[in-house]
């Protein structure tokens, strides 16, 4: 029942029982006025040269090989049996009944066709259909709302499920009005993740939408969002395509260099190409305004409209569709393909390079990070001892007795090792005052400290 077209096979099925007369099912290549012919003039060629293989071969086995001896073609023709019969030519079909059948298959796709273009453009469906939903046959049939689901139930079940959602959080989430979201490539943006594997998928997601590690989003686990590369003591997302560290700026322009040159290799008209590269660095650098007179009006209407969702956004892979419209008006003659490669180069030659030259920034010996870092662990340590009597345990001080001149020699493990242990009990002395707080004991007001000379 989930099989494409399996609504209809059912119909089928159940208006050929339901008839009086015989009904013999044929097949006919459609779309002949077109490509259709020459696929099914090579069809009917390879049926030919079939049949003339299959008698060659029955020809071959029916004259007798004359150097074999009585015995070798008794042998041989017990393993290679011969049939009885040759073979059947393919039957010869009447040239005025096919016509007349490719003609009606011909005239039904133009009826379709016409009939989809109608719709499309704003049109009403014919008042009278031969079948209505449910069609005859249908064991089962899914319709969300108004509407009969006949192809692709995951797709639109799904699509029914996620989609309202997903569009209320970006909206909530960017500023956006509904015709702002509605302007967004959303169509190349699923294209071309389509294609990538679950990791691809996943990096994608995580770029648009800002859940990419940067240090913003781990201080909630380090305590500190020191950029690696520069003085800025917020990493974000906007930052990242910001940063003033030597090699990530040398990366960007790296970058931009490699999208004209990938942009006029893949086809993309270069103007619309030069335009988008001048909005990224209008966006990057923030000294230059972001559309220039020489700009022709299909190009001034995208950069406007790429304006409105957000021009960080466009560095992160939100791309308008008035992007695809000035390569229509450019004569692009399919704008949607030279879109999806735009899209594609978007995220594999801007943003992974990128990302890729920041975390090696990160994991370098010159990574401010880790310094900022280091300096943030010798403080907690010495905060600690400082503040031991109010944050800590009595039985739990002797902990903090850390000698503070030695701090400058410990490595960076050693002193994260200290504040996990420091922070494990002072918690455990904030829930054991919260408990005393309601009147109940802690237990180990019962416990006895043993005089062994150690403790």
């Amino acid at each position: 029942m989930l099989d494409p077209d399996a609504d209809l096979v059912l119909a089928i099925h159940e208006l050929k029982t339901s008839m009086q007369h015989r009904v013999t099912l044929k097949h006919v290549y459609g779309h002949q006025d077109g490509r259709g012919k020459a696929k099914a003039e090579k069809k009917e060629k390879r049926r030919q040269e079939e049949y003339e293989r299959r008698l060659q071969e029955w020809e071959d086995r029916s004259d007798p090989d004359s150097s074999e001896s009585e015995t070798e073609a008794e042998v041989h023709s017990m393993f290679n049996p011969q049939p009885s019969c040759a073979p059947s030519p393919p039957p010869k079909e009447d040239n005025e009944q096919k016509k007349v059948e490719v003609q009606v298959n011909i005239e039904c796709d133009r009826i379709a066709s016409e009939t989809t273009a109608t719709i499309l453009a704003g049109g009403s469906p014919p008042d009278k259909t031969i079948l209505q939903m449910p069609y005859p046959g249908s064991k089962v049939m899914l319709r969300i709302g108004k509407t009969w689901i006949t192809s692709n139930y995951k797709k639109e079940i799904y699509r029914a499920r996620r989609t309202k959602q997903m569009k209320s959080y970006c909206m909530e989430k960017y500023g956006w009005t509904s015709e702002v979201y509605d302007s967004v490539n959303w169509h190349s943006i699923k294209t071309v993740r389509a294609k990538l594997q679950r990791s691809g998928k996943m990096q994608t997601c995580k770029i648009m939408h800002g859940w990419l590690p940067v240090m913003h989003m781990r201080q909630y686990i380090e305590g500190n969002s020191q950029c690696p590369g520069c003085n800025c003591k917020d990493e974000t997302m906007a930052h990242l395509f910001r940063c003033k560290n030597r090699e990530a700026r040398r990366t960007r322009e790296e970058c931009l260099e490699k999208l004209l040159k990938v942009g006029k290799k893949k086809r993309i008209p270069q103007h619309i190409m030069e335009a988008i590269c001048h909005v990224i660095k209008a966006e990057t650098e923030g000294n230059s305004p972001i559309i220039r007179r020489t700009f022709p009006p299909q190009v001034v209407t995208a950069i406007k409209q790429q304006v409105r969702i957000g021009t960080s956004l466009m560095l992160r892979g939100f791309l308008a569709t008035g992007w695809m419209t000035a390569m229509r008006d450019a004569g692009v003659k399919k704008p949607e393909r030279q879109m999806n490669k735009l899209q594609q180069m978007i995220w594999e030659t801007w943003c992974k390079p990128i990302w890729s030259t920041r975390n090696r920034i990160l994991h370098g010996p010159d990574s401010k990070y880790f310094v900022a870092y280091d300096k943030g662990l010798s403080e907690r340590i010495v905060w600690y001892q400082d503040h031991k009597h109010e944050v800590l345990s009595r039985c739990d001080q002797h902990m903090a007795n850390i000698d503070v001149s030695r701090i400058h020699r410990m490595t960076r493990r050693v002193k994260k090792a200290w504040v996990k242990q420091l922070d494990k009990i002072r918690e455990a002395f904030a829930v054991e005052n919260r408990t005393r707080s309601r009147g109940q004991n802690a237990i180990t007001q019962y416990l006895v400290r043993i005089a062994d000379g150690i403790t």
